[in-house]
């Protein structure tokens, strides 16, 4: 069984990724890894490279004006998925950043339907600066109230 674990990454050094990568090796996940980068050094690339990590650097031309690669992410996914999905059994779509694994992702019997994992209940999307600035930046800041 072949998996893969898709993610993104903009303006990330290879330090901010070092725990999602280096946990991945620690449970021992034997599957493939693909990052989208936007923005991201050329010595972060060939790190993670280096790290089997299958790399796809984001043109300047994308993601379109108004949309952020946060959201265009899922458009990324969705291509690659049409274009290589036939190799992989199970996917995981995951942020990186903030992420680590404490045992292989895929190490549990998940069927044939959506899993969906939640962040920490004490962390609110008003309180995260990340998401709180990506939910404020892609929509109107007076429809906006987050908790």
């Amino acid at each position: 069984m072949r998996n893969l674990i898709l993610g993104v990454a903009q303006n990330y050094t290879f330090e901010q990724l070092r725990l999602f990568i280096g946990s991945l090796g620690r449970v021992g996940y034997g599957g493939a890894v693909c990052l989208f980068l936007k923005d991201v050094e050329e010595s972060t690339q060939q790190t993670l490279r280096g790290c089997g990590v299958q790399v796809a650097p984001i043109g300047p031309q994308f993601p379109p004006p108004g949309a952020g690669v946060v959201a265009f992410r899922y458009w990324l996914y969705q291509w690659f998925l049409r274009e290589h999905g036939e190799r992989f059994d199970q996917v995981m779509l995951s942020d990186t950043r903030d992420v680590f694994f404490q045992r292989d992702p895929f190490d549990f019997p998940l069927g044939d339907s959506l899993c969906c994992f939640e962040e920490d209940p004490s962390r609110t999307l008003g309180t995260c600066p990340f998401n709180s600035q990506w939910i404020r930046s892609a929509l109107d800041r007076k429809s906006t109230r987050l908790n």
